[in-house]
């Protein structure tokens, strides 16, 4: 398969929320919202919060190095809905990159 098409598989995964972040896994689960904590957060920093999507791509220390290989600098510092938006929703394969993002981090990382 071609590598490519498997960052663009994992994106649209990810975009119709079929990953293993503890936010889609409380769903499943019946578990409130509020009780998906991020582990890695929670141990590293002492703090609840919830493992989603957004915090996923622009707050977990866990995704740090991954983040910073694979995400343009706008990205990295611009945390935004606007730009969850724009990384989500790509329209240019020029912009690959944001696919090896997503790839890793929901499939090298767990």
């Amino acid at each position: 398969m071609d590598i490519q098409l498997n960052y663009r598989i994992a994106l649209s995964k990810f975009r119709l929320s079929n990953h293993r972040l503890n936010i889609e896994l409380g769903r499943y689960n019946n578990v409130l919202k509020e009780n998906c904590i991020c582990n890695v957060c929670q141990q590293l920093n002492n703090t609840n919060v919830i493992d989603c999507e957004y915090h996923a791509f622009f707050k977990c220390a866990k995704y740090n190095t991954v983040r910073q290989m694979y995400l343009f600098n706008w990205y990295i510092h611009g945390t935004e809905a606007q730009y969850f938006y724009a990384l989500l929703f790509i329209q240019n394969t020029k912009h690959y990159k944001k696919c090896i993002f997503v790839y890793v981090s929901t499939y090298e990382c767990y």
